[in-house]
């Protein structure tokens, strides 16, 4: 769970597990050029909350497989000539040039990677509810809060808007069991929460099975 007082903070905590060498912000290598409704989407949230003055939660939860290293490039690796002649091209400071480099070639090459598959779902708050429920946490922790008390803080409320609960793989059947199993009922209506796996072991075994190695 991430609170993220802004935009930037949500898309940091969203690539928390990406780096890149020599970039300080690599959320911004796949953000700047995700239009509104892209950002939204991949969000699972309103297009309307991603402008304005919100606080966000981030909610996840994950299933590392494997984990692997690869072998460090050889020193005498061949490089092909048009690829010489687009970094001839290439000029230092100018964006367009660069960014022309970068679309047909490529800047960096994968070293190492965890495989495996994460559910997350984003909550919107105002900055009043969001201030009390990250003081609260903050102060008493959430394994010593009871289930009961963490759902009304995540629930039409509290939240202006509750995210739908989206599989970091795109699959369809895990996304469509968390639809349906992890959802908090109400008198007249229901709303999908990872929340509820909080004290739920049943649940987290189900998980568990159905997350399998298909994301990096």
């Amino acid at each position: 769970m991430e609170f993220c007082d802004n935009l930037k903070q949500l898309l940091q905590a969203y690539f928390r597990d990406f780096s890149f060498e020599r970039l300080e912000r690599p959320w911004r290598a796949f953000t700047a050029g995700w239009p509104t409704d892209i950002m939204a989407r991949n969000l699972g949230i309103n297009s309307s909350f991603i402008n304005g003055d919100h606080c966000y939660v981030l909610v996840r939860v994950s299933r590392f497989r494997e984990t692997a290293k690869l072998k460090d490039l050889p020193t005498n690796i061949a490089v092909e000539d048009v690829v010489f002649e687009a970094i001839d091209e290439t000029l230092i400071g100018d964006t367009v040039s660069i960014a022309d480099f970068v679309r047909k070639y490529g800047s960096h090459y994968i070293s190492s990677y965890i495989t495996g598959n994460s559910l997350y779902q984003v909550f919107v708050f105002s900055r009043t509810a969001y201030s009390m429920i990250k003081e609260r946490l903050k102060s008493k922790g959430v394994a010593d809060i009871t289930a009961k008390e963490l759902e009304g803080y995540f629930s039409p409320w509290q939240a202006k808007h509750i995210g739908q609960i989206k599989v970091a793989s795109g699959n369809k059947t895990v996304e469509s069991w968390a639809m349906k199993r992890l959802r908090v009922h109400y008198y007249i209506f229901s709303y999908p929460s990872l929340l509820k796996l909080h004290g739920e072991p049943a649940l987290l075994r189900n998980l568990d099975s159905l997350l399998g190695n298909e994301a990096l």
